[in-house]
């Protein structure tokens, strides 16, 4: 039997943005947000400053029930669409939303760049394992980005975990 899966997003903005904009959008094509973590200084590279800004923080949200993996690929294209859709006007987005999914074992990203931990899915979609969980920690692969490899999300990511376990319990009771 295949295992279905947390869906998660990793949220990249600028410090003190208003996320309201950004929860209806989710809201209205994924699940209701159950979790918002703690948002971390994004320092690790200035990739995204010239058009984001500076002050940059990450943080991982999860949202509510369980989603088959297969999803995953439908969740980038419309995470895309998001954060066009939110766009400033001027500038460029105010959101970097980087979907995918916690399971037993690991957190998968999806994205549109090929890599060494990515396989292709299709649509122009590689899956990334960003992450694996062994006894009792989150740790970043070798390839991943540099936040994962320090992972100031291992708390949140536990929480999600929980949520994870409990929401597997109700589906096979």
């Amino acid at each position: 039997m295949k295992e279905p899966v947390k869906r998660i997003a990793f949220i990249l903005h600028g410090e003190n943005l208003d996320h309201a904009d950004l929860i209806i959008a989710l809201e209205q094509h994924f699940a209701t947000v159950e979790y918002m973590g703690s948002a971390f200084d994004f320092e690790q590279t200035k990739y995204y400053e010239k058009e984001m800004g500076r002050g940059l923080q990450r943080s991982v949200w999860s949202f509510e029930g369980l989603i088959d993996a297969s999803e995953a690929v439908n969740d980038k294209l419309l995470a895309v669409q998001i954060e066009n859709d939110l766009r400033n006007s001027s500038a460029g987005r105010k959101f970097n939303v980087d979907v995918g999914y916690l399971d037993s074992d690991k957190v998968i990203l999806t994205s549109f760049k090929k890599g060494p931990y990515k396989i292709y899915a299709h649509s122009g979609v590689w899956l990334d394992l960003a992450m694996n969980y062994s006894k009792g920690v989150f740790t970043g692969t070798s390839y991943t980005f540099s936040d994962f490899k320090i992972n100031p999300y291992q708390k949140d990511l536990m929480r999600i975990r929980e949520f994870f376990k409990r929401d597997l319990k109700k589906l096979r009771s």
